[in-house]
Formats: structure tokens, C-alpha cells, sequence
């Protein structure tokens, strides 16, 4: 039987919210060093209100019920938060086991005499299950417009938007209202 995968549920909700609007989803995996393993892979996941939301409590709340509806608990929250010097957006986060990595090492002695520890020979074979996880991150942004400029960065640069500094977010602010108010006048 086929289990639907947590990300497959979590984008299934989003994508039902009517309040929400899912945007582009992007994976990437990133480098395994020292053969320890992390994330085998990053999932994330823009969104936004559909009604523009400035507010860090109204976004946090909405965040909260989002949670609530995903139905999954989140391994960390990054919360919005606003002070004099920036605008901090946040993100959910989940993890997913996607699947199994099998090691198997065989150790064949050939001087039986030479190598043992406590007269005890060591050979034979050694399987290690290693699980691999999957990050879903699912960061939330006041409009569809910082979003889309949070996806653009994602893609060229790797990096996700995760603030603003209080400046450009009242300069945005302003900006926005100007054009709310021309597009009314249309």
C-alpha cells in the first residue's frame, strides 16, 4: 500500500486553503560532508495570504492556524517578529523520513594469525540503515509580492528571504498604498 508522503499532504492542504496562495515549490539537495547527512533534500514551499497582511501578529496567528490545518507538528518555527531595525518573516518547518540508505562493509582477513584483538578475529559483514530526511520548509510572506521577490532570490542566489529591514518595509508599505489607491481610481 502507498502511504501519501507528509510534503504531499502539506501541499494538498495549502493548495485547498482559500486564504493562501501556494507558490512555486523548490528542492534542492544539498552537499553531504564528511559523510554525515543532514538533509538529503530541502523542500521549500512560498506562500502568502491572499489579503495582504502587515501586521507580525495577524501574520503569526494565521501562521498558527496554518500549523493547526497541516495537522503535522513542526520541528521548528521561525516567528514574525518587527523591531526598529527589521521585519523578520517566518517559516515552518517539518521533517520527513523519504527513504533508507544501506551500507554494507565485508572484512575479509587473509593473515588470520596477525589480526586479532583479544584473540578474536574480526571479520565478516556489517550492514549500517542510515534513514534519510527531508526538510520541508514552509516560509510565509505579508503579500505575493514579497514572495515572489523571496522565490527570485531562492533561485538565484540559494538564499531565502527571511527579513526585511524596517526601512524598506515601510518604504513597501507606502509604495503599496500609492498603488492600492491607483489601481481603485481605474
Amino acid at each position: 500500500m502507498n502511504e501519501i508522503s507528509k510534503l504531499d499532504r502539506v501541499l494538498k492542504t495549502l493548495k485547498r486553503d482559500k486564504t493562501v496562495l501556494c507558490g512555486e515549490v523548490t528542492k534542492h539537495n544539498p552537499t553531504i560532508t564528511h559523510g554525515e547527512i543532514e538533509d538529503v533534500q530541502i523542500v521549500t514551499i512560498f506562500i502568502a495570504p491572499k489579503v495582504y497582511l502587515s501586521d507580525p501578529i495577524k501574520l503569526q496567528s494565521f501562521m498558527t492556524r496554518l500549523i493547526e490545518e497541516i495537522n503535522e507538528t513542526p520541528i521548528r518555527i521561525d516567528n514574525f517578529d518587527r523591531n526598529d531595525e527589521f521585519f523578520h518573516f517566518g517559516s515552518l518547518y517539518l521533517r520527513e523520513q523519504i527513504g533508507t540508505r544501506c551500507h554494507t562493509v565485508k572484512t575479509v582477513i587473509s593473515n588470520k594469525k596477525a589480526v586479532t584483538i583479544n584473540n578474536i578475529l574480526i571479520e565478516g559483514t556489517n550492514t549500517t540503515n542510515t534513514e534519510l530526511p527531508s526538510l520541508i520548509q514552509i516560509s510565509l510572506y505579508p503579500d505575493t509580492i514579497i514572495a515572489k521577490i523571496a522565490m527570485s532570490q531562492y533561485k538565484d542566489s540559494g538564499m531565502r528571504l527571511c527579513c526585511m529591514s524596517d526601512v524598506d518595509f515601510r518604504n513597501y508599505l507606502r509604495s503599496r498604498k500609492r498603488l492600492n489607491k491607483m489601481e481603485n481610481q481605474i
